[in-house]
């Protein structure tokens, strides 16, 4: 019973061929790999141009300094390879996976996939890799990246102006939490840069400082039309003394109440994300 299910299928033998324990010693131009098995398959200083490597399995294979043009590696799978010192110039890697595989990542930057969506998730599993082979660097450009992407991504579902996202994010309800992971996106984004800027972590430190004693000349209501600039800078830079301390935990006689618990607040915000940077950052090392 169970066969004649599968025979429904209509299944269709797949052309496996399987290259095992062979070093490779010609270039090749204009060939057809698809599900290729390349297993402790080796070559060196080689150039493969035009080929198709889609859905291919490349498992402990080494090429070495190998020139990869015009290749499609649509779908690949590559297991614990080294690419060191190999190129790859307008090569396709839509839904490649990588796991333990040694590669230049300037080399992949040059041949992402147009798709955000696509490019997104390669770069994710891009990052995952780099983490495992222990290339910090590496991690932390591709987790740049797959955040950029992921922008770029959420831009073009809430414009909905091609084919694909017109069609995908469709309705109300989708569209709606669409512009709910946006906001959340432009917010993380914004305020400590995903944790992996931090310099926008100060940028915002910087900027909520600089409100809360803006607040304050405003709400003591001691400037007038008839004070001048020089008195106006002297009031601030003290409200900004006395908002600085009060961030920091020491606050000040005759400081608004509900203003130092905002700021203590906003510490204790701060001081995660904080934390978290700094934890991103040791993990990788």
């Amino acid at each position: 019973m169970i066969n004649q299910e599968i025979e429904k299928l209509g299944l269709v033998d797949k052309p496996v061929t399987v290259v095992t324990d062979q070093f490779l010693t010609k270039s090749v131009e204009e060939a057809n790999f698809q599900h290729h098995l390349f297993r402790n398959t080796g070559a060196k200083n080689l150039t493969y141009k035009n080929c198709d490597f889609s859905y291919c399995v490349f498992e402990r294979a080494y090429f070495h300094g190998c020139n990869f043009i015009n290749c499609k590696f649509v779908g690949a799978r590559f297991t614990e390879c080294n690419f060191r010192g190999a190129t790859f110039d307008g090569c396709e890697f839509e839904y490649a996976v990588f796991s333990s595989t040694l590669i230049s990542h300037k080399e992949l930057l040059k041949n992402l996939p147009a798709w955000p969506n696509v490019k997104r998730e390669l770069l994710r599993g891009l990052r995952i890799n780099a983490e495992r082979t222990g290339d910090a660097e590496a991690a932390k450009i591709f987790v740049r990246e797959e955040l950029s992407a992921s922008r770029e991504h959420l831009q073009k579902a809430r414009e909905a102006k091609e084919r694909y996202y017109a069609q995908k994010y469709k309705g109300f309800t989708k569209k709606i939490a669409v512009y709910l992971d946006s906001f959340w996106t432009w917010l993380d984004w914004h305020l400590w840069g995903h944790g992996e800027y931090p310099g926008r972590l100060i940028r915002t430190i910087s900027i909520g400082l600089v409100a809360a004693a803006l607040y304050r000349l405003y709400a003591d209501q001691e400037v007038s039309g008839a004070t001048s600039l020089t008195h106006v800078m002297s009031m601030f830079l003290a409200y900004f003394r006395d908002v600085c301390y009060a961030f920091l935990g020491v606050v000040p006689e005759s400081f608004p109440i509900a203003l130092a618990s905002v700021l203590s607040l906003f510490r204790y915000v701060v001081l995660g994300l904080f934390i978290s940077v700094l934890y991103k950052r040791l993990a990788r090392r």
